[in-house]
């Protein structure tokens, strides 16, 4: 109900029967759903499923999952298990044991990877640990220490260059194997 408190039944298009979620009387406009252990306790905070999961600052949401926190104001976890998004703006989009604890910070899946700068990110893999800002990783067992870089563990670049020809600067080219920068 607007503006109060108890349960509201939301019934499911796709089967599995009705949902119910409940308005958290602690916290203003806090929607959760009723039962599952999860608790959203932040002001405007939504959790829509799973269980024992935590939007406890504003703004926050969880969207399924085990056992995932979202703390930072504006923070997102979406799925998986055991993710943490503390950072402001930060997101999490499933994995297992994901930390994003800075702002504007972001994990893609995997498996126990950190972002601790902001404006970093990671894609998926595992292990690997962002310590600076703007840096982004795709790839396993990465740490990165320099800002303004993209680290993979591998490149491969299917169709290339063979001759500096109408390239811009800082384009790359194939030079009979060699890989050279305009």
């Amino acid at each position: 109900p607007a503006g109060g408190t108890g349960a509201v039944t939301v019934n499911a298009e796709s089967g599995g029967g009705p949902a119910v979620y409940e308005l958290n009387p602690s916290a203003s406009n806090a929607i959760q759903p009723d039962g599952g252990g999860n608790t959203a306790s932040g002001t405007d905070s939504v959790i829509s499923g799973g269980s024992f999961n935590s939007a406890s600052a504003n703004t926050s949401g969880v969207h399924g999952g085990t056992q995932n926190n979202a703390t930072g104001t504006r923070s997102f976890v979406g799925g998986g298990n055991n993710n943490s998004a503390s950072g402001t703006n930060s997101i999490i989009i499933g994995g297992q044991g994901n930390v994003a604890n800075q702002s504007n910070s972001m994990v893609i899946g995997g498996t126990n990877n950190a972002v601790l700068a902001s404006g970093s990110s990671v894609l998926a893999g595992s292990g690997n640990i962002v310590f600076l800002a703007d840096a982004h990783c795709i790839g396993s067992g990465l740490n990165i220490n320099r800002s303004n870089c993209l680290f993979v563990n591998n490149i491969s670049i299917s169709s290339i260059a063979t001759s500096p020809a109408g390239l811009s600067s800082g384009n790359v080219w194939n030079n009979n194997g060699v890989l050279n920068i305009v």
